[in-house]
């Protein structure tokens, strides 16, 4: 079994933002990326390595990007049945 999840957040069609989440010995931390595409373009790579950055517990209790926001309980859900944990 793979420890990560990624999935990369799309709106209209391009890709914005990237959900992580990583599993060790104490848990599941979950990390996400936003780009902003008003001035930049998305990044996969680059998104990956700031998501994993940012992949710490509690990620509910941080401030977030509406976009990541909208889809972390559909991610949370998918990681939760992943790998058999409740997050």
């Amino acid at each position: 079994m793979k420890t990560e999840i990624i999935q990369h957040i799309r709106e209209n069609g391009n890709p914005v933002a990237t959900l992580l989440a990583r599993k060790d010995d104490i848990g599941v931390y979950i990390g996400y990326s936003k780009c902003n595409t008003n001035y930049d373009t998305f990044n996969k790579k680059k998104g990956i390595m700031i998501a994993r950055g940012r992949a710490k517990p509690n990620i509910s209790e941080r401030p977030i990007p509406f976009v990541v926001e909208e889809n972390l309980p559909y991610f949370i859900d998918r990681c939760e049945r992943y790998f058999k944990l409740e997050i």
